[in-house]
C-alpha cells in the first residue's frame, strides 16, 4: 500500500509541475521533474527529521 500511495504522489508532482508551464512558459517535462525531485527530496528530509526525532523523545 506504501509503494502505491508513494507512486501516486509522484505522479501528481509531476502533473502539477507540467501544468506550471502554463503560467511559466518553460519545457513541461522538465517543470515536472523540477517539481518531482523536490517534492521527493522534501519529503526524504521530513521522514528523517521525524523518525530521528522519534528516537530521541
Amino acid at each position: 500500500m506504501f509503494c502505491a500511495n508513494a507512486q501516486a504522489r509522484m505522479v501528481v508532482l509531476f502533473a502539477v509541475g507540467s501544468l506550471r508551464t502554463l503560467v511559466t512558459g518553460r519545457r513541461w517535462w522538465l517543470a515536472g521533474l523540477e517539481m518531482l525531485v523536490v517534492g521527493v527530496l522534501a519529503a526524504t528530509v521530513a521522514y528523517a527529521v521525524g523518525n530521528l526525532l522519534s528516537r530521541i523523545v
